[in-house]
């Protein structure tokens, strides 16, 4: 609780345990989620932005939670562009040949840790994607350090893949964005709809 005077405010802690480790309006308060945002100001991709992006997420640690095991977070993370070398790369490793940018997409799958939970997912997902009209190309399987996790974290960590998803609509045009912004929010809304009602049914 803070409690606030014409000069300045005065804290009151909920229990004295707490009150060497700080201010309880930092200490005890855990409404809000943290956020922090890094760019570069000429607009320019690099692998600097992404390093200096997770400098700055281990500085966000006293916002997120810790379990009882005192080794497992309540997960955080970095938003990024879709790295399209990266993904290109793939593609062409897999076999799948060029993507075209302007109508590709990526989407980060949280899966099952067993091996036919895992490919019921995986099915459904694609079921509901061309459901829509959409086309799942193919899977890039996220690389991960599963010894740096703690116990509980570990125990119950998901199988992370990226599911690359392309359409055969053609780019909108600046033209015409106002008029195809509706309809577009609608179908992607409806898609998503779809797919996690598949999903959450098995």
């Amino acid at each position: 609780m803070t409690l606030h005077s014409a000069n300045k405010p005065t804290t009151v802690f909920k229990t004295d345990v707490l009150e060497p480790l700080g201010p309880s309006w930092l200490v005890e308060e855990r409404d809000a989620c943290g956020v922090g945002f890094i760019a570069d100001q000429q607009g320019r991709a690099s692998h600097q932005l992404v390093k200096d992006t997770l400098t700055a997420l281990t500085c966000m640690e006293h916002r997120g939670g810790c379990c009882a095991d005192q080794d497992s977070g309540d997960g955080a993370g970095i938003m990024t562009a879709i790295p399209w070398a990266l993904i290109q790369g793939w593609a062409t490793e897999t076999g799948i040949g060029e993507l075209p940018q302007s109508h590709t997409g990526v989407a980060m799958v949280f899966l099952p840790q067993t091996g036919t939970a895992e490919k019921t997912a995986r099915a459904e997902f694609e079921a509901a994607v061309e459901a829509t009209g959409l086309t799942c190309v193919g899977w890039r399987e996220v690389p991960v350090t599963p010894e740096t996790l703690g116990p509980l974290a570990k125990e119950f960590q998901p199988t992370i893949a990226q599911a690359v998803i392309t359409s055969k609509r053609r780019r909108i045009r600046k033209s015409d964005r106002s008029k195809a912004s509706p309809s577009s929010v609608s179908e992607v809304m409806t898609a998503w709809a779809i797919v996690g009602k598949r999903i959450s049914a098995n």
